[in-house]
């Protein structure tokens, strides 16, 4: 109820309705050990006719008919607040999913291959949002079930689906074969399995609720087999040791051995697993020395990253600007070469490195790069502008006419895509759409 009675709540709100939950919770429990009931025992005084049974005193009629008043009163209070957040979360959610159902045609038995979903959609979205949201570069379809698909394929999204029907007919199965609190408890473990895997199909895979799922569903698992299961006992527990004797040093021993095993794996991998956070740290050290234009410190942090995580092509990019302004150019233009290779979706990687390599005179590189990000956003018009105005550079003036062309076509509103329209004009020596090009880059024109 907070995020649709309140847009920014302050943390004292928060704290206080967590407060007032958190002591409503205590009481519960304090009161249920306070008064426990016996199984089996009931009170006679308490047993009433289903004929008399009655709500707040009144017949039982009243029960929808107050159901049927709450909704209409939500509805009345909440109703537009509720269309309005959906109709903001669902602008470009569609965009994405229609994206991923593309990606997904393209490869639909074995999918695209796992988290390349980034690497794919600027190639794959609608036209309009290319137009209307150029920029917005998108690495989730916000949707698990979706994601699968265009990731996996079918083999994937049909595995998944069969482990999701184990684990509902598990949790039904619990759910009728419990009873008393056993069964409130099984029917409020599937409802919050179900919900998370209901905002998991308009959403992105987040571990914590990735890892609560899978507990839940654990849970219903246990609860769906047959009968009683048999204890489980691990070797170094220390209740093997039969109850009245002097206990054995052996169990202590393989516990103390386990707990050994266990300090020695994580010494051996705290190194790895804490790679990516160290060199998230040394990459925000290098932006602060960059903010105060120190490139030696700024170097230094971002070869410490580069060297934690090689794979990561922002810190390529970052590598590169501190080149650039050292003046080590060719340094520079390495790098950048390296993180379009490491960003695969993204068109403006591939043309700042396609830029570069015409800068340094290599067009056989600056030709590969302009290519790479025209397949990889079609319908982009700050790529096609920007890669017509590096064809024409490179003397390519039938491809960046045909680059010109399909601009031309997108009836873009982006100014400053006009004017690179212009330059490659400017350069092909066209002087009437210079001068039309450089009215559809002021601005206030149409």
């Amino acid at each position: 109820g907070v995020p649709l009675m309140l847009d920014t709540p302050a943390k004292g709100t928060l704290l206080s309705l967590t407060t007032v939950l958190g002591v409503c919770a205590a009481l519960g429990t304090w009161w249920d050990r306070c008064s426990p009931v016996e199984a089996g025992a009931v009170d006679e005084d308490a047993v009433v006719e289903p004929e008399t049974v009655t709500l707040f005193g009144g017949p039982l009629w009243l029960r929808p008919m107050l159901a049927l008043a709450s909704l209409a009163a939500g509805a009345i209070l909440l109703g537009g607040r509720v269309l309005d957040q959906l109709g903001s979360g669902l602008e470009q959610r569609l965009a994405l999913w229609r994206t991923s159902w593309s990606i997904f045609a393209s490869s639909p038995i074995v999918g695209t291959g796992l988290e390349t979903y980034p690497a794919h959609f600027t190639a794959h979205r609608p036209l309009s949002h290319a137009v209307q949201h150029e920029y917005v570069l998108a690495d989730s379809p916000h949707s698990v079930l979706l994601g699968l698909l265009s990731g996996g394929g079918l083999l994937l999204a049909i595995t998944f689906l069969a482990t999701m029907t184990v684990i509902v007919w598990a949790g039904l199965r619990a759910i009728r074969h419990g009873d008393g609190s056993e069964r409130s408890l099984y029917v409020a473990v599937l409802a919050s399995w179900v919900a998370y895997h209901v905002q998991s199909s308009v959403s992105m895979d987040m571990p914590g609720l990735i890892f609560s799922q899978w507990i839940l569903g654990g849970v219903l698992l246990v609860g769906g087999t047959t009968g009683k299961t048999q204890q489980l006992t691990l070797p170094w527990s220390l209740s093997r040791v039969g109850s009245g004797s002097v206990r054995s040093h052996k169990p202590r021993q393989r516990t103390l051995g386990a707990l050994l095993a266990v300090v020695v794996a994580f010494a051996l991998l705290v190194d790895p697993l804490s790679a990516p956070l160290r060199a998230d740290l040394a990459a925000y050290s290098a932006q602060e020395a960059l903010d105060r234009t120190d490139f030696q410190t700024a170097g230094e942090d971002l070869l410490l990253a580069i060297d934690l995580q090689p794979r990561n092509g922002m810190y390529a990019e970052g590598m590169a600007i501190v080149y650039e302004n050292s003046g080590l150019s060719a340094l520079a233009l390495e790098e950048r070469l390296r993180s379009a290779h490491l960003r695969p979706g993204n068109p403006y990687s591939a043309l700042i490195a396609a830029q570069s390599a015409v800068d340094m005179g290599r067009f056989g590189d600056g030709e590969y790069w302009l290519e790479r990000s025209v397949s990889t956003e079609p319908n982009g018009a700050e790529v096609l502008a920007w890669a017509a105005e590096l064809a024409a550079l490179t003397g390519a003036v039938d491809r960046a006419a045909e680059l010109l062309d399909a601009f031309e076509l997108l009836k873009s509103s982006n100014l400053g895509a006009w004017g690179r329209a212009r330059n490659a004009y400017a350069v092909m020596g066209d002087d009437v759409r210079v001068e039309r090009a450089s009215r559809c880059s002021a601005y206030g024109q149409v």
